[in-house]
């Protein structure tokens, strides 16, 4: 079995096995740079990817339920429609990443850093909050009125629509009445409590 990148199909490792599980294994053993591999639909559930390098790898579609990536580094990869329901996040770079429609319900996010990627249509609930995006602990999220608000220390996602709290706070009100019908009045309403509550959310103690 083999590992290639997606980019240029070169193969990065090579094993002779017969599960994806023991051809990572392998590839670990060796300490291999996973940079921009392709694990598009693989089954890696309760395994080990801790301290390993994953920068610009694909990921669609995968299950990596129960795994550990404690100290790893995902930054810019793609894993859209992927399982990590129960994982071990601790101390990785997710920075500028695709997550959208994936689930990472139960997953342990702390001292990750998530900068600029997309969690759109994800799921954090975990098994005592039933929430439809947002752990309540990295990720906050609240209803008001038409919209699901989703927020962290860097982003905030209202809706379809999600920028980073900068961009929120500059954008003028014809870039806001442009993005849905309505959404000017909607988002005169509610701005400053909304930020209000990204304030509050950050301040410890």
């Amino acid at each position: 079995m083999i590992i290639k990148r997606w980019d240029t199909k070169e193969v990065i490792f090579e094993l002779e096995c017969s599960s994806w599980e023991e051809l990572l294994k392998g590839a670990l053993k060796a300490k291999i740079s996973f940079y921009r591999a392709d694990f598009s639909y693989s089954n890696f559930s309760y395994s080990n990817f801790s301290d390993s390098d994953f920068r610009g790898s694909n990921f669609r579609g995968s299950n990596f339920g129960y795994s550990d990536f404690r100290g790893s580094n995902f930054r810019g990869s793609n894993f859209r429609g992927s399982n990590f329901r129960g994982s071990n996040f601790r101390g990785s770079d997710f920075s500028d990443s695709d997550f959208s429609d994936s689930d990472f319900g139960d997953s342990d996010f702390r001292g990750s850093n998530f900068r600029g990627s997309n969690f759109r249509g994800s799921n954090f609930s975990d098994s005592k909050h039933q929430y439809k995006i947002g752990n309540m602990r990295e990720w906050k999220s609240m209803q008001l009125d038409t919209y699901m608000i989703v927020f962290n220390e860097h982003t905030l996602a209202i809706g379809c629509q999600q920028h980073t709290i900068k961009e929120w706070q500059e954008f003028t009100d014809d870039t806001i009445s442009k993005m849905d019908t309505n959404a000017l009045l909607w988002w005169t309403k509610w701005k400053e409590l909304i930020f209000k509550a990204i304030e509050l959310s950050n301040t410890k103690g």
